[in-house]
């Protein structure tokens, strides 16, 4: 017994202390982090798989637009350690992009991802893609709606109906505020 101890307590000390690797394998990222310089961060894009297509139109407006921007967003799913890739992607944004829809608030992973947002006091604009989604109101049956809970009485762009060209342009303005106000 006090050896299965011994060697548990080893490995728990291995893991705290080894050095930490970030996990980014198979994902888009066009972050060059230079450690010289103290603005290395990103815009992150935090959205579930359902809606990658409207997710990666609008990622490529943005790109067009804030071509010097570094920019991450899972195209082709996380490997490894999700939570820990999770974590790293929203530990390196300096802004994350939230898009919210009913397949973002039954995925665990999006939950995930919004809570450490949270946690972390991380800067976000939030993007609503689903009509009727139940964002600003508690569900009927009073299942948890952590959706609610996390983001109510928030500012959101609606681009529930498509793709409005109004819509757009004010979501790139509040993204150029973000990376002003970071820069």
């Amino acid at each position: 017994m006090y050896f299965l101890i011994k060697k548990f307590k080893k490995k728990i000390y291995k893991k705290r202390f080894r050095k930490k690797q970030k996990v980014y394998s198979k994902m888009e990222i066009d972050v060059h982090k230079n450690p010289q310089d103290s603005k290395s961060q990103h815009i992150m894009f935090s959205y579930s798989w359902e809606h990658k297509h409207n997710v990666r139109h609008i990622y490529d407006i943005i790109n067009k637009e804030f071509e010097d921007v570094p920019k991450w967003i899972d195209t082709d799913g996380m490997s490894g350690n999700i939570f820990e890739a999770m974590n790293n992607a929203i530990e390196d944004a300096f802004l994350v992009i939230v898009f919210l829809s009913s397949d973002y608030k039954k995925s665990k992973n999006c939950k995930n991802e919004s809570e450490l947002i949270i946690g972390k006091q991380k800067d976000y604009i939030l993007v609503l893609t689903e009509d009727n989604f139940p964002y600003n109101l508690e569900d009927e049956k009073n299942e948890d709606n952590w959706i609610y809970k996390m983001y109510k009485d928030q500012f959101y762009i609606d681009l529930s109906k498509g793709m409005e060209q109004e819509k757009i342009t004010k979501l790139l303005s509040l993204i150029s505020t973000k990376i002003n106000k970071y820069y």
